[in-house]
């Protein structure tokens, strides 16, 4: 099969940022299906320019035998008009971009939000090739927008976004849900019922041989150091922004009473000089605020970890990458999550779940985390790891997707 997908923010492992599709294409592709990744060269956390197009404003590459077509968008510095005009940018461009490439038609095509532009593009071009189309939902607009507080209900920009949704579900010919909330709230929101649930995974074969990369930059300087001065590293990895709920790291930082444990940060984002400047007001100096690495050095950067962090604000519709990552790397975690579907490591045994909010909560779990032995704190790395190999796998999250594809395709 030819498969085209098209994510705004897809990346591949030389930077931060979610490489969900390149691990599935990756894996598709070894099935001797050929995979295209339309994505934006703009790094939507770097919030800079990261190829080098043509005179046509594209480049393409290859990467591990996954074509990846790289999209030139409109640039932007804050959460503001301009991040709009990015993401209507991607899709707008499309429309010009991919007749000049000159590719064999696709078999399928998948459109997968993050921003719902990605599944109208996805859409047309499904509809010009007279193909099956799949819509991938990782996250709902305006759903996630209004159960954060950030949009109301009624308002124009929901009720813009409600109409785009319902016109691109109602055009799926299937649709891939990263959450067990969102089957239930397509059909009860639309009717619809051909929802496919496969949520984020890990490619452990390329997780553990990446622990033994070489870590030479100043990420991993500043964390050796840290651990040459004693610390006990609590470490959160991802974006510094609102909807991870930083708030939450620097609240409990700030109870903290144990002297040797560092809450360390690792992530870019549009707020985290305000972050920043917040736990430098506060003179706190068992927080800190460090750069991200490549994707394909998340393995090596965990394994510095004592104990894994994940927190995040009131977003249950989505599927937490870094929750796959931390349980590979066989690290002791503590969550503080309002999507308790994701929440999931105390019902296997490999740490401890916080009141969602609650840095009282928190804190006490670190306190009790620190006082485990060292096997103890082991034991709940290899259950988390275990979990992983069974539940999130990449490989059974590929072959679920082939599956889906041919299904389609047959039926087409």
């Amino acid at each position: 099969m030819n498969i085209w997908i098209f994510n705004h923010y897809a990346q591949g492992p030389e930077l931060p940022g979610g490489t969900r599709h390149y691990d599935l294409a990756k894996q598709l592709v070894s099935y001797g299906h050929n995979v295209t990744i339309f994505s934006a060269g703009f790094h939507y956390t770097l919030l800079k320019e990261t190829v080098v197009y043509n005179q046509y404003g594209y480049k393409i590459e290859d990467k591990d035998g996954v074509k990846f077509v790289w999209i030139k968008t409109f640039p932007y510095k804050k959460n503001n008009i301009k991040r709009m005009i990015n993401i209507i940018s991607y899709a707008w461009k499309l429309n010009f971009v991919v007749p000049k490439l000159g590719f064999d038609n696709p078999d399928i095509i998948i459109g997968s939000t993050v921003h719902p532009f990605a599944g109208v593009i996805g859409y047309r071009f499904a509809k010009k090739y007279k193909i099956p189309f799949i819509f991938e939902i990782r996250d709902l607009w305006p759903q996630t927008f209004i159960d954060m507080g950030i949009w109301k209900k009624e308002s124009l920009a929901s009720r813009v976004f409600k109409a785009i949704e319902k016109y691109t579900v109602k055009r799926a010919d299937a649709i891939i849900s990263l959450s067990p909330m969102t089957e239930r709230y397509l059909k009860d929101e639309y009717g619809y019922e051909k929802v496919i649930y496969i949520p984020n995974s890990v490619d452990l074969e390329y997780f553990n041989q990446n622990k033994s990369l070489p870590d030479m930059n100043k990420t991993f300087e500043q964390l050796q150091k840290l651990k040459d001065n004693g610390k006990k590293i609590y470490m959160f990895t991802g974006a510094i922004v609102q909807s991870n709920s930083i708030d939450m790291f620097i609240e409990t930082a700030k109870k903290l009473k144990i002297k040797d444990i560092q809450v360390v940060l690792v992530g870019k984002g549009q707020e985290r000089v305000k972050y920043e400047q917040i736990a430098k007001n506060e003179s706190l100096s068992n927080i800190s605020f460090l750069d991200p690495v490549d994707k394909k050095l998340v393995p090596k950067l965990l394994n510095y970890a004592d104990v894994l962090l994940l927190v995040q604000g009131n977003v249950q519709w989505g599927s937490s990458n870094k929750l796959y990552d931390y349980l590979a790397a066989k690290k002791p975690i503590i969550t503080s999550l309002y999507a308790k579907h994701n929440d999931v490591v105390e019902n296997i045994g490999c740490g401890y779940s916080s009141e969602h909010g609650n840095s009282d909560d928190m804190v006490k779990n670190i306190e009790k985390m620190y006082n485990l032995s060292d096997e103890e704190k082991e034991q709940m790395g290899e259950k988390a790891y275990a979990y992983v190999q069974q539940n999130h796998n990449i490989k059974i999250m590929a072959k679920k997707l082939e599956s889906l594809c041919k299904e389609l395709v047959l039926n087409a």
